[in-house]
């Protein structure tokens, strides 16, 4: 099959784990410790004996490693995951930011803020009259977090510094380092690309449907779960959302077959922050919310073909994603995914409300998709609003702004 690579000149960025110094690491670590906490999820079931985890996300191997989306298996060397962003000035439009809050667990006893002085304009002006940055400290890209100190808790227990206090209601402002670099890829697969957008439908579609029956055999599991999309638009909410235990089998099988054919990086829409794809003519004229994972160098996945094992096409960890998607004329391959930032931030303050309540959250309820519909109930109840005031298409929250919103409704309850 002819594949349509395409060659990729623009900026990336990543935030910079060679902390400066410990405190830092086991700040970061602590505070933002979900992806770890599915990590022993996956580690736990591996020593139970249990081969597979079958969900909604479709029927994935048990490797004792939570899959990342797109990895194609759970080899893939860290590392090689990256926000698009400008060439010019580094700009993701906040995505980096957003990608952050999915990894916070309020298991922490620790209620963190991010500020991204690329969308935050004001956050420059404040540190430096503040006296906290120089304009040398200015030329270092950073990301800015606030770590407000709320209760001891056994996962903060070691976190002792006499610039953290440790005292309940104490915060301390932090700078995290950015990797801020130019790259030119070739063998690229990206999405923005409308002709790329059909050829990735159809091309994956078609494989998913002609491996059930192989699959089923595999695992012993069938599922009926008919004709799949027609277009990239129908596709987007499978590929933006975020399944229990890392991305779903259908982007696993579809990175598996990436690494085994030559590609050297995928371009894919965001699962944590807003996307939209502005093309005229074929061309783009504007985007925001897209990762990119790099395939270049690694070794070949565990599992070659992993297609025909997803559960159903369409679940309820898709129905707070919303979606426009232009199928033809000179804007065709344009759209814009709502909701999708909106879960994200809301599962944020969920994770807040477990930080301030004192109550334990398990990852069963996760499993069991309790959490799910409930901040899915809540993310449509929101994008109703939206659409009946004209907002909902290409339009974007302002993350902190949205933050401090849904705070107000609970904190002051707490407090008394």
């Amino acid at each position: 099959m002819d594949i349509p690579f395409t060659t990729y000149i623009g900026g990336l960025k990543q935030i910079n784990t060679a902390y400066n110094m410990p405190i830092m690491k086991e700040l970061f670590e602590t505070t933002f410790g979900e992806f770890n906490g599915i990590d022993n999820m996956h580690q736990t079931l591996e020593k139970q004996g249990i081969k597979y985890i079958v969900s909604a996300a479709g029927t994935q191997l048990v490797t004792g490693k939570r899959p990342r989306r797109f990895a194609g298996g759970t080899n893939l060397p860290p590392g090689r995951y990256f926000t698009v962003s400008s060439s010019e000035d580094f700009n993701d439009l906040g995505t980096l930011r957003d990608e952050m809050y999915g990894y916070y667990s309020g298991s922490s006893g620790i209620n963190p803020l991010i500020f991204d002085p690329r969308v935050d304009k004001w956050l420059t002006d404040y540190l430096l009259k503040g006296k906290t940055f120089t304009k040398e400290d200015m030329e270092y890209p950073y990301l800015a977090f606030s770590f407000k100190f709320i209760k001891d808790t056994e996962e903060n227990k070691s976190l002792n510094s006499d610039y953290l206090k440790r005292e309940h209601g104490s915060s301390a402002l932090v700078t995290y380092g950015i990797n801020q670099m130019i790259y030119e890829i070739n063998n690229v697969i990206d999405l923005r690309i409308p002709n790329t957008q059909d050829w990735f439908t159809q091309t994956f579609v078609k494989m998913e449907k002609e491996n059930e029956k192989e699959a089923a055999k595999k695992t012993n599991i069938h599922f009926f779960k008919g004709d799949g999309p027609k277009n990239f638009g129908e596709l987007l909410p499978i590929m933006s959302s975020l399944e229990t235990g890392g991305g779903n089998i259908f982007g696993q099988a579809v990175g598996a077959w990436m690494r085994t054919n030559n590609v050297a990086a995928l371009i894919f829409p965001t699962a944590r922050s807003t996307c939209e794809n502005v093309v005229k003519n074929g061309k783009i004229t504007s985007c925001k919310g897209w990762n990119l994972v790099m395939y270049a160098g690694a070794p070949l996945p565990e599992e070659i073909n992993l297609f025909g094992q997803m559960s159903t096409w369409k679940d309820p960890d898709h129905d707070h994603i919303k979606v426009k998607y232009e199928t033809s004329g000179e804007n065709k391959g344009s759209f814009s995914v709502r909701g999708v930032k909106e879960w994200n931030l809301l599962k944020f303050d969920y994770e807040k409300f477990i930080c301030y309540n004192n109550i334990t959250d398990t990852v069963i309820s996760d499993i069991t998709g309790v959490t799910n519909e409930r901040i899915t109930r809540r993310v449509n109840e929101y994008l109703e609003q939206q659409e009946q005031n004209g907002h909902l298409w290409f339009n974007d929250i302002d993350t902190t702004d949205f933050i401090g919103w849904h705070e107000d409704l609970w904190i002051d309850k707490v407090k008394e």
